[in-house]
């Protein structure tokens, strides 16, 4: 499956880049969320994984950014 194959890689990249995540609070957002929250949440990535399923939530977040600049 696709999916499945994506998660390894992205837990591949994630390690490699020697990043602590595992004591961190790792947050998905946006449309990557929404799809693939099931695939993430077993994945090895950190016990605390949130996600923000709205599909516009990255453009909210620019917009909201750009309003105060």
């Amino acid at each position: 499956m696709y999916i499945d194959l994506y998660i390894d890689q992205l837990v591949k990249k994630l390690k490699t880049l020697n990043l602590n995540i595992s004591d961190v609070y790792v947050i998905f957002m946006g449309g990557v969320a929404a799809t693939l929250q099931e695939q993430l949440e077993k994945s090895v990535i950190s016990s605390d994984i949130g996600f923000i399923t709205d599909i516009c939530a990255t453009a909210k977040g620019y917009e909201a950014l750009s309003a105060n600049i």
